[in-house]
């Protein structure tokens, strides 16, 4: 399943093999610009929700109010990242320096990862195998955390200054797919931190409309690791 938001405060989710729209959610809060981040947890049963300041947890067949909802949390707009495993989610804001982990059943704070960046955050992501935390930040910066010990493990930085816009894992956990603000998907060796693909966008990585590939090898090895 596929979950889109709006300026009109309004969730929809959506079938990706026939584009049927099966269940329309509202975006709970006072948000002007509607849902800003949306993750799912395993099995779609969960969809964690980042506005501007709060966050909203559904449970996907309960209908169209929150579970639960954790309010004026953050400053800012907030970025959200659930774990596979359904035990964690991951909350930040692009005005903070701090990321910020919930129990996924009850809300209650578990962890604060504070000063884990110097600027604010602007993207999170979980690893397939809910073992890593990946931050992007507003100045490039990318930060790999180890959820279990709750430590910093990596960090490396994009070749731009731009904020990283979005982040994915592939399945396999090896790999972390950077988009950032200047226009370039990157993907990134996690064994050995080392830049193996770049790919210019037309638009923010978020339009995923892919303009070329510089290398067909790790073009190649990108696929099989996605699929």
């Amino acid at each position: 399943m596929l979950a889109t938001g709006g300026d009109d405060n309004k969730i929809k989710i959506v079938q990706l093999q026939t584009l049927h729209v099966l269940r329309e959610l509202k975006c709970e809060g006072h948000s002007k610009k509607g849902p800003l981040s949306l993750s799912f947890a395993n099995e779609d049963k969960y969809l964690v929700c980042g506005v501007e300041q709060s966050v909203y947890v559904y449970d996907i067949d309960m209908g169209g109010h929150p579970r639960f909802s954790l309010i004026q949390i953050h400053g800012n707009e907030t970025s959200v990242a659930v774990t596979r495993d359904d035990k964690y989610f991951f909350t930040g804001g692009r005005t903070e320096k701090s990321v910020k982990m919930f129990d996924l059943q009850t809300g209650i704070e578990a962890h604060i990862y504070e000063g884990i960046v110097d600027r604010g955050v602007y993207a999170l992501a979980t690893s397939d195998n809910s073992k890593y935390l990946a931050v992007g930040a507003q100045d490039g910066f990318i930060i790999i955390i180890d959820i279990a010990n709750r430590e910093q493990i990596m960090t490396f930085k994009t070749e731009e200054d731009n904020h990283i816009s979005c982040l994915r894992f592939t399945h396999d956990s090896k790999y972390l797919i950077v988009g950032s603000e200047g226009g370039t998907i990157k993907t990134f060796s996690l064994e050995i931190n080392q830049k193996i693909q770049s790919d210019s966008v037309s638009h923010y990585c978020k339009k995923m409309n892919l303009e070329k590939y510089h290398n067909q090898n790790s073009k190649d090895q990108f696929n099989r690791n996605c699929k």
